[in-house]
């Protein structure tokens, strides 16, 4: 077999001549020969394990190394444990590229890399079917089950081969197990893909080594296989970028088929084995494969929505003479039970996918599609038939409209309106208590409790009409502009009828849109709700502040209300309580400041006919609005349940020279500001001033 074949230039870096320039300056300067013969093109395709002399002087290759750093980007050498000399000039970098990342730097210590004279690492020399398993503990996002073991010990198919694994204990959303063949992020692919998502991932152990007992500076490394040693590292030498290289010995055809877990599906691009379970097919099987990323699912309210839009456009296809009526029922209850949340567990897709959710609008027609197919008895099609009249350009961006409005008319605006109505009956069952009021944190003029709470209650009622004004344009759908707005196979009546039969549907006043495409190519009406989320935000965290300033103490802070008392507030100190309910809301408030940016980038990136963020832009405007709904319900309770220290607020009150102020008409500025400066020093409470 002949040998691997490489560069010149790349050859020379990867033997510590760097950077390129250098090793391009040697060449073109006949100071270069491979095997004996002068070579004078820095593209030449030569053997990587030729010989190579720079002026007569060799150019060994650099020794292999398995390297296991902790914690990651701790200094490693490549010298052999009983090495001597330091590695020539540009080492460092050229093993720095040769470690393939498994995740991004900042990990924890369980970085692992394999490491050769190449920079593409050897296989040989990391490959756990060589005798080396890797042991990696796995939290999942839902529980394990006792099908698990079976279904890694089987086999599980990714993009890159069939991989197996040994379970070694489960518990709850916790599994340990152990792999001998394929790389580290295929154990995240093989869980993912037999339907556990990972939220975190670590590396136990490789081979004979418990990462976790080696010290700091500590590498694992070997040569001559299959001896491993451990050494201490060397000080002059760095990596940034941590991974571990494995090499899957099975070929998707070597793969064995496990018949009784996956079946196989077909599409435009070939066959994918898909759980046999799983309502979706093909499309959605690759997507799972190709979008390991961030184990976050489309939410609940998207699906909602999604299973509403499949069952009114199935409804208006048969209205229009395009769906036969045995097909549209069989769409109509599979769309219908998907918008329940009966099939939730097969829309696997990450959020993170293809920016214009084809991935998961195909999703949804592939398991409507399978769901009626058993309801009818019959073959429902997820494109011909689910999909009529419609494309991934309109149904995404219909998606989010529907899915934020009626998250906003159920959830967001009962929930606003809730917590002003709490905030005016607090403030008139308290119109008799006068407090200090404050400019700076500092002592002003008094107000009353009830103009305080009043104003709370006034910065909700704006919120809400700032979220019903922007409402009108998230009712217009894009539903009927089908490829880029231009509405081809779709009927002209298509986009009318589905919004009304989705207007029945949702009582929702749905509307299809005047122009298609401005709300396939753009996502201004996301952007503007989102800011109304933002505007509705800033407010709730001015009023938790607020709260939290007044119930601090309870002794040397205003403790001017008393919050409920909730949980226990440390862990060490006995008796403290804190204001939880109005920290959980600023963080809310936090979460949906950071989303809105997300969203207005995300809406900024409509390049020509379609944008190309739908899925985070729907992914963080529904969270939005369910953070901000649920927090406001929080804190009508935290409002509702307060109590207010009357006696402490009067003696506050009473002592406050600011109220001087009152006189400025009288006496004049100048006078009150002595008169308060005297009271600040020490005069005693307005009460006694007259009498002195």
């Amino acid at each position: 077999m002949s040998a691997a074949m490489s560069r010149l230039d790349r050859l020379l870096c990867d033997r510590g001549i760097e950077p390129r320039k250098e090793a391009h300056w040697l060449i073109k300067k006949r100071k270069v020969t491979v095997n004996g013969e002068l070579v004078t093109r820095p593209e030449t395709a030569v053997p990587v394990d030729a010989a190579i002399a720079i002026d007569g002087e060799a150019l060994e290759p650099l020794p292999i190394a398995l390297a296991w750093h902790k914690p990651a980007g701790i200094v490693c050498t490549t010298q052999d444990p009983v090495g001597s000399a330091v590695p020539r000039r540009g080492a460092a970098r050229g093993l720095a590229d040769a470690v393939s990342p498994h995740r991004p730097p900042g990990c924890r210590d369980d970085g692992a890399a394999a490491v050769h004279p190449g920079r593409r690492p050897d296989p040989a020399a990391a490959a756990p079917a060589a005798g080396r398993a890797a042991e990696y503990e796995a939290r999942v996002a839902r529980p394990v089950d006792a099908t698990l073991p079976g279904i890694l010990a089987a086999g599980v198919e990714t993009a890159e081969g069939t991989f197996t694994a040994e379970v070694l204990a489960m518990e709850d959303t916790v599994v340990r197990l152990v792999v001998r063949e394929g790389r580290h992020r295929m154990v995240r692919r093989m869980l993912h893909n037999a339907g556990w998502s990972v939220v975190d991932l670590k590396r136990l152990a490789f081979g004979p080594v418990r990462l976790g007992e080696l010290l700091p500076g500590e590498a694992i490394r070997w040569r001559a296989r299959p001896s491993i040693s451990c050494c201490r590292s060397d000080p002059r030498l760095s990596i940034s970028r941590t991974g571990a290289v494995y090499r899957g010995r099975n070929s998707p055809q070597e793969a064995p088929m496990t018949d009784d877990l996956y079946r196989i599906e077909r599409d435009s691009m070939g066959e994918v084995r898909v759980p046999r379970d799983a309502l979706y097919a093909a499309q959605t099987q690759r997507a799972v494969d190709n979008f390991p990323i961030s184990g976050l699912r489309m939410p609940r309210g998207w699906i909602r929505a999604l299973g509403l839009i499949k069952a009114a456009s199935a409804r208006a296809n048969h209205a229009l003479g395009l769906l036969a009526e045995d097909k549209m029922k069989a769409i109509v209850q599979a769309s219908e039970e998907v918008a329940a949340g009966d099939h939730d567990r097969h829309f696997p897709l990450d959020v993170f996918q293809t920016g214009s959710g084809t991935s998961s609008n195909m999703n949804g027609n592939e398991v409507i599609a399978n769901r009626g197919t058993a309801l009818l008895g019959a073959k429902v099609h997820p494109n011909d038939d689910v999909n009529m009249s419609q494309s991934s350009n309109d149904v995404v961006p219909t998606s989010i409209h529907v899915g934020a409005a009626l998250l906003a008319h159920e959830q967001l605006l009962p929930a606003l309106r809730h917590l002003a109505e709490t905030l005016r009956e607090k403030a008139e069952a308290n119109d008799h208590v006068v407090k200090t009021g404050r400019t700076h944190l500092m002592d002003a003029m008094p107000v009353r409790l009830s103009q305080e709470l009043g104003a709370w209650a006034a910065q909700i009622d704006a919120g809400v009409a700032r979220v019903e004004a922007s409402l009108p344009r998230i009712h217009e759908l894009a539903l009927g502009g089908t490829a880029v707005g231009t509405g081809i196979n779709a009927h002209p009546d298509f986009g009318a009828e589905a919004a009304k039969f989705l207007s029945e549907a949702t009582m929702v006043p749905f509307v299809t849109a005047p122009n298609k495409f401005q709300h396939i190519a753009a996502q201004d009406a996301a952007v503007e709700l989102s800011g109304q989320l933002k505007a509705v935000a800033v407010s709730l965290m001015k009023i938790a502040n607020d709260l939290r300033w007044m119930n601090s103490g309870p002794i040397t802070g205003l403790g001017e209300i008393s919050l409920e008392a909730l949980q226990p507030g440390s862990s060490i100190m006995p008796g403290k309580i804190n204001p939880v309910v109005p920290e959980a809301v600023c963080m809310v408030a936090a979460q949906v400041i950071g989303n809105d940016a997300t969203i207005t980038i995300g809406g900024q990136s409509g390049n020509f006919q379609l944008n190309v963020m739908l899925p985070v832009i729907a992914y963080n405007l529904l969270q939005s609005l369910e953070l901000v709904a649920n927090a406001s319900e929080c804190l009508c309770d935290t409002v509702a349940s307060f109590v207010v220290n009357q006696d402490h607020i009067d003696a506050l009150t009473g002592k406050n020279p600011i109220l001087v102020t009152a006189l400025n008409r009288e006496i004049g500025y100048d006078l009150g500001a002595k008169i308060a400066k005297r009271a600040y020093a020490g005069a005693g409470p307005w009460s006694t001033w007259p009498s002195r």
